[in-house]
């Protein structure tokens, strides 16, 4: 009985191939690069990989071709392809010299990631997409278009960031820890460091205390001048007056005068040194680093961009699909 079955199913199979043969075609592409992908009416979900002069299996019929090279600007191009037939392109890709152009113009990074976003965060923060957890530090998602909400958590502290999908790639930096550098110059704004630490209440309290002194430190100095443009009119109208009753006045008016400009004076001096305290203070505690630390120099950095190297990942996530 199995002699029997044996010789039928040798002919179903090759029935079947024939068949299948029949029906193909093939696109044979010829250019620089080696690393390329083939991406057939614009199906990203499947990125086929091939090299120049490879010949790459289609259904026959008119197809929209998009050829990707790595750091090539992206080739679109259609063909019709008739049943058997060989469609040879021979083409010459742009090279692009820049991270920008390689951002904007070409999508290599979609393909080798097989994804259209990527998360990067800190190295032990846990990453949820839309509520739902999906990683730590870093993940990978091929999602439709619309818009998302990203958080990035490190115990009781996180991070959300609303994103909006289109067809390009696009990297998403959700860090929690600052990097130390980046306090240091934010600290030379009063509150500004400690807001970015998520200190809120002593960031509200040296910028709402610093902007008080510099505004007593102005509006005193103004009083003062004021108050000095007063008095020497005085001084002129007791050289010229000669009234007694008025000359009295005028002493009298004087000296309150130069009694307000010592005290709007000495208001001027103490607003300034208040300043420059607060201010020292404010650049000690704002170079301080945060509970949760700044984020490290010495770790693994990547850019998926033009890092195009998955054992640059530190906690390399499988790719999600939504």
């Amino acid at each position: 009985m199995i002699r029997l079955l044996l010789p039928v199913l040798f002919l179903l199979i090759s029935a079947t191939t024939l068949i299948a043969q029949s029906d193909s075609a093939f696109v044979k592409i010829e250019l620089q690069g080696e690393d390329n992908f083939l991406v057939i009416n614009n199906d990203f979900n499947n990125c086929i990989p091939f090299n120049s002069s490879d010949s790459i299996a289609v259904s026959k019929g008119i197809h929209s071709l998009k050829i990707i090279s790595k750091f090539y600007q992206d080739i679109n191009t259609s063909v019709q392809i008739e049943e058997n037939e060989t469609k040879e392109l021979k083409l010459y890709p742009i090279f692009l010299e820049t991270d920008s152009e390689r951002e904007t113009r070409s999508s290599y990074a979609r393909c080798f990631w097989g994804s259209n976003v990527f998360i990067i965060s800190d190295h032990d923060s846990d990453l949820y997409f839309q509520d739902q957890k999906i990683g730590i530090e870093n993940s990978r998602l091929m999602l439709p278009d619309g818009s998302y909400k990203m958080t990035a958590a490190l115990g009781d502290i996180s991070s959300s960031k609303k994103i909006t999908v289109s067809d390009n790639f696009q990297v998403v930096e959700n860090y929690i820890r600052p990097k130390k550098s980046t306090i240091y110059l934010r600290s030379l704004l009063p509150g500004y460091a400690q807001f970015s630490k998520r200190e809120q209440l002593k960031g509200g309290l040296f910028a709402t205390l610093s902007s008080g002194l510099v505004f007593s430190a102005i509006f005193n100095e103004h009083r003062v001048k004021q108050k000095s443009s007063d008095y020497e009119q005085l001084r002129l109208q007791y050289i010229t007056t000669h009234d007694p009753d008025r000359i009295l006045e005028i002493i009298e008016e004087s000296e309150q005068t130069l009694d307000d400009i010592d005290r709007y004076k000495k208001i001027r001096n103490y607003s300034i040194i208040g300043l420059g305290v607060t201010y020292v203070l404010n650049l000690i505690d704002g170079t301080r680093a945060p509970e949760f630390g700044f984020r490290p120099n010495t770790r693994i950095k990547i850019n998926p961009y033009i890092d195009f190297d998955k054992t640059l990942l530190p906690n390399a996530n499988v790719k999600i699909d939504f």
